[in-house]
């Protein structure tokens, strides 16, 4: 793999813009332009940076007990732009990470810089609490002062 990918960086040593035509026509139909589509799995963006040698196997071997071909045919060079490429999408689905309930649902109104909600969203459960925050995490100018903080 070290003519591939960079052993000390992870990084692709292919051209990313070059295979762009590539991961539309071959790897979005299944992954998505961004490659959020599949959402049984990691994103591929995340999986392609953190480990880009399990990313080009997978590639070059397809995956067994799955529908995604081995594509070997394409050569090396072809695989190592595409994995350039593939290394440049997002790594995290903003609303992957909602519907899961993660972190971010908890903070959404932060991210869209909008007040906190005044009472539990029908997609919360009523019966759990929400993560304490000091008061000091939450800017002055989001902080409902009618309706007390959530803890």
């Amino acid at each position: 793999m070290d003519p591939v990918i960079d052993r000390a960086s992870g990084k692709s040593k292919g051209e990313k813009a070059e295979r762009d035509p590539y991961y539309a026509t071959i790897c979005a139909n299944c992954h998505g332009d961004d490659g959020l589509k599949i959402t049984t799995m990691l994103p591929l963006g995340r999986i392609a940076r953190t480990d880009p040698w399990k990313a080009m196997h997978q590639m070059l071997n397809g995956h067994s007990h799955e529908t995604m071909p081995a594509l070997r045919v394409l050569g090396t060079k072809v695989l190592a732009d595409i994995l350039a490429y593939v290394q440049t999408l997002p790594a995290e689905s903003m609303m992957a990470s909602i519907v899961r309930g993660g972190r971010l649902y908890d903070n959404w109104f932060l991210v869209i810089k909008d007040r906190p909600p005044a009472k539990t969203r029908p997609a919360y459960p009523a019966d759990r609490r929400h993560p304490a925050y000091p008061p000091s995490t939450i800017p002055a100018t989001t902080r409902r002062t009618d309706t007390p903080q959530r803890r």
